[in-house]
């Protein structure tokens, strides 16, 4: 692998202007009106920007040489002369996630652009805990050796693993009863071991699951909401005021506490049927079990998100599972259940994302892809490109 790259800036020279909070303030402003877009001039990207036209000009060229956007033509313009124009360029390879499952994990590498550049599908179904990870890490590498052939140089930016389970601050996996051995595991220090020019990062599930919502799922443009699924264990992820809430001991959510406790029954019963509540959306999927067990999930699911809003108030509720529980149809029943049942304010909104286990590494990746773009522009907050396919494109 080649060498960190340096900081957003363009090619030193002994009269080289200081890089100040402000330019990188405006590098970010300018990445985050090239990602996404049409291809655009200058005159374009710097309308309402209080810089002058070669400040913008160099935070372009900044941009250029980190591969973050790339020029895409001339643009004949009425003063004549042709406007140079800009899009979203290749990236540099470097961004994984890592979605670990039960019997599988799940992991994809994209360019600093979120260009996906290569996947990996592994199942353990009959391998142990320890040799899991160490396929897993193991594609990392294989992952990242085809990346730099195909899309050029590049070196790990940041690697995010998304787990289901307890996570400490440092990355250290508390309780995970999904895979038992990792419990106590120093994950994240073992992967940043193994690849030591890499930020890297653990987050629950879940967590991750309610980030990809916000980035470019339901949840665009919802600050406070509430992600859980109608199935398994419901381990709702909360968003509050923007950001991700983990509560006072990381545990917010966590070990299916509704059933525990006994907001909910472990249990559901009826016409003379008593089906575990996580495993009714999936009958009701399958054709396990009849249509007339609908209402029954929902009314159990009303008294949750009832708990919930009152004591957090979202905008939105995020329910996750298949399509028997959260189709068109099915949501708005449950709407009009949580509305007849709130006696204070307005309903919050019932939504789906629709994309399941994979939005945990969709989740990882976008917050990778932050991490590694915050060290590259060197502002707190980073706009973030939306994953997509497509031809991985040389620098």
């Amino acid at each position: 692998m080649t060498a960190p790259h340096s900081p957003i800036s363009p090619p030193s020279h002994p009269s080289a202007p200081e890089i100040t909070d402000a330019f990188r303030a405006l590098t970010s402003e300018l990445f985050g009106r090239v990602i996404g877009s049409d291809p655009r001039t200058i005159a374009e990207l710097s309308d309402g920007i209080s810089a002058s036209r070669p400040t913008v000009r160099r935070a372009l060229d900044g941009l250029e040489a980190h591969s973050l956007i790339r020029t895409a033509g001339l643009r004949a313009s009425d003063a004549g002369r042709p406007a140079t124009q800009y899009q979203t360029g290749p990236g540099t390879p470097g961004v994984v996630g890592i979605d670990v499952r039960a019997f599988s994990t799940h992991i994809t590498c994209t360019s600093t652009t979120g260009h996906i550049l290569g996947r990996r599908d592994l199942t353990h179904e009959h391998a142990d805990d320890d040799t899991r990870l160490d396929q897993a890490l193991l594609s990392v590498e294989t992952l990242m050796e085809d990346a730099l052939e195909v899309a050029g140089p590049g070196r790990l930016h940041a690697v995010v693993l998304g787990v289901p389970g307890i996570v400490g601050p440092t990355g250290t996996i508390r309780l995970s009863r999904i895979i038992p051995s990792w419990t106590d595991l120093a994950l994240a220090e073992i992967v940043a071991a193994r690849f030591p020019s890499a930020q890297v990062r653990v987050e629950n599930d879940m967590n991750l699951r309610a980030l990809a919502a916000k980035h470019d799922g339901s949840a665009q443009g919802l600050d406070d909401f509430v992600y859980l699924t109608d199935n398994g264990h419901l381990r709702p992820a909360v968003v509050l005021d923007g950001r991700l809430r983990r509560g006072a001991h990381l545990t917010l959510g966590e070990d299916n506490s509704f059933t525990h406790v006994g907001l909910v029954p472990k249990t559901l019963r009826h016409d003379g049927q008593e089906v575990e509540f996580r495993r009714i959306a999936l009958g009701l999927e399958d054709g396990t079990l009849a249509a007339d067990w609908l209402p029954v999930l929902q009314g159990a699911l009303v008294d949750i998100l009832l708990a919930i809003r009152y004591l957090l108030d979202p905008q939105a509720f995020i329910i996750d599972g298949p399509p028997a529980t959260t189709g068109p149809a099915e949501l708005e029943s449950l709407r009009q259940r949580l509305a007849e049942r709130t006696t204070i304010g307005d309903a919050p909104l019932i939504l789906t994302d629709g994309r399941g286990q994979d939005a945990t590494l969709h989740g990882a990746l976008t917050l990778a892809l932050r991490d590694a773009l915050t060290a590259t522009l060197q502002v707190s907050d980073p706009p973030i490109p939306r994953i997509h396919e497509g031809p991985p494109l040389a620098a």
